[in-house]
């Protein structure tokens, strides 16, 4: 394997890393914390946390790991290294399991959370709607 490739693997496995810790924090600890909350204070704190997090770090680190998997793919193509199919699957599960799951229930989730009427009955009822669903889906 080309010493390219596997310093790509070590950038892949570095940042997938950090991004499962991100998953893991907020799906083990901060979302329960959030839930003890009352449901204005626990909707607000997200919508909150939901902008926080939408910076520059963030974004290179989530959105850049899947760039490197889709080429770590492409080049493995090229190369064809022993083991190939083991860095499809992991190159595949951040893609759909990371960007796809984010991309098309958590985003969508946080945008209604975002424009739904801060302390009203919507809010709350979306707000357990939220946590339950979102959760299992981080």
């Amino acid at each position: 394997m080309p010493s390219a490739l596997e310093g790509l693997v070590v950038v892949l496995l570095v940042g997938s890393g950090l991004v499962s810790g991100i998953l893991f924090i907020f799906s083990n600890t901060v979302m329960e914390a959030l839930g003890r909350q009352g449901e204005d204070e626990g909707a607000a704190a997200m919508v909150s946390i939901n902008e926080v997090i939408l910076n520059p770090t963030f974004f290179l680190l989530f959105m850049g790991t899947g760039a490197a998997s889709a080429t770590l793919v492409i080049l493995t193509f090229h190369w064809r290294p022993d083991g190939a199919w083991m860095l499809y699957a992991a190159a595949g599960l951040y893609i759909a399991g990371v960007l796809g799951v984010t991309g098309a229930v958590n985003v969508p989730l946080n945008d209604r959370l975002a424009a739904a009427r801060p302390s009203g009955v919507e809010t709350r009822k979306l707000w357990h709607h939220y946590l339950d669903r979102w959760t299992r889906w981080n």
